[in-house]
């Protein structure tokens, strides 16, 4: 199916592929009138979904990570009459234990220790690193493949088991703040001052699709920046705008933003 080109022209080009998958779901719902299960979305796709869903008024979509705050989410789209059960998310979760006096294991090594077994990434939901291990959402057949097949994490053995939703160890997002300043709200001058890097050296990163936007890839290094945003540089992590802060008495803008520590 082919979206309108009056949805297509609020979306990148790349994003197009992931819109014409969606309203073929809705499609699908709509004449065999059958629930639809997406993979694991992130928030830009969830919003992109969300926003096609609601152009129909006989189709409603739920999301489900695991709990509330979950960054990846299934999308249970059905009739606008289907009240969808917990057990219809097909939602799968595991506790990988491992622990070495050696290695500290982080969230980089288990998700790359899952993609090394050929597992897709929408496959797989969030990744909670816990004292002992790493807390894994995923489908059930998916939980099935891991269980038998995931023996190593970076050179440290490793064990998997079933666990419920109940027992996630649901982690509180806490944000280190600090208070920039910058000449502008362009992405560049903002990537430049969150981190450790020359504007010369940002716009490059940007301009080479290296930069997120509230989950969107962002080429533009002119692209203005504003309160409430998340912007992520690959391999340099992420950071949310807080708020402006006004003026230095020389006119640039200071930002208060905020860095994950968990």
């Amino acid at each position: 199916m082919k979206a309108e080109p009056s949805i297509l022209q609020h979306f990148r080009e790349d994003e197009r592929p992931f819109i014409e998958r969606v309203e073929e779901l809705i499609e699908r719902v709509t004449v065999r009138q059958r629930p639809e299960l997406t993979n694991f979305l992130n928030p830009r796709q969830r919003s992109i979904l969300r926003t096609l869903v609601q152009r129909s008024a006989d189709v409603r979509c739920v999301f489900d990570g695991g709990y509330e705050q979950a960054e990846y989410k299934r999308c249970f789209i059905a009739p606008d009459y289907w009240q969808a059960r917990p057990d219809e998310m097909d939602l799968r979760f595991l506790q990988i234990h491992g622990k070495s006096p050696f290695h500290t294991l982080h969230h980089r090594d288990y998700l790359g220790a899952l993609l090394h077994l050929g597992i897709e990434r929408d496959k797989i939901g969030d990744l909670l690193t816990v004292e002992d291990g790493c807390q894994v959402v995923t489908t059930r057949e998916m939980g099935m493949y891991i269980r038998l097949n995931l023996k190593q994490v970076h050179r440290v053995r490793v064990t998997v088991e079933d666990i419920e939703r109940e027992q996630l160890t649901v982690p509180e997002e806490s944000l280190k703040e600090r208070t920039v300043s910058v000449a502008s709200r362009r992405l560049d001058a903002v990537l430049s001052a969150a981190y450790p890097l020359s504007r010369s050296k940002t716009v490059p990163l940007i301009q080479s699709g290296k930069c997120k936007l509230n989950w969107k890839v962002e080429q533009n290094p002119a692209a203005t920046v504003s309160p409430g945003d998340t912007l992520s540089l690959r391999g340099y992590g992420r950071v949310r705008v807080l708020a402006v802060e006004g003026e230095t008495k020389r006119g640039r803008t200071r930002l208060r933003i905020g860095s994950p520590t968990r």
